[in-house]
């Protein structure tokens, strides 16, 4: 098996606790052993999970990224865990402010941050890229 280090990065991933505290973008190595001990906080919750994965995705690759997402890391994710981009906010956040990395990600981000705080049943949120 495989160990797994949290390094802190720049990028746009980053784990967030909902009281509101972010901290730098934890990026985590491959591994195994990582994956299988986050699935077992997920299924271990009783009515509160830990975690919720919000997947940034939206582009023409979407479909593909997402099924290999659901053949690798989110694996035995449960679909109420794993969060997308509405289609309806990307429409209106690329008329807001563009179809872009900067002010239109930053709205699609924004958007769904909005409809995860009415949620009540997790306490961190890890965003990741469809790519990743």
């Amino acid at each position: 098996t495989t160990s797994a280090t949290a390094t802190p990065s720049s990028t746009s991933t980053g784990l967030c606790r909902v009281a509101g505290e972010c901290t730098n973008a934890a990026v985590f190595t491959e591994t195994s052993d990582q994956d299988q001990a986050m699935l077992q906080l997920v299924r271990e919750a009783k009515g509160v999970h830990p975690l919720v994965i919000l997947v940034r995705t939206g582009g023409p690759r979407s479909p593909e990224r997402l099924e290999s997402i659901r053949s690798t890391w989110g694996r035995g994710v449960p679909d109420h865990q794993l969060t997308l981009f509405d289609p309806h906010d990307r429409e209106e956040c690329d008329k807001l402010c563009g179809d872009n990395h900067g002010r239109g990600l930053t709205c699609l981000d924004a958007s769904a941050y909005i409809k995860l705080m009415n949620r009540t049943d997790w306490k961190w949120l890890l965003a990741v890229d469809d790519d990743t």
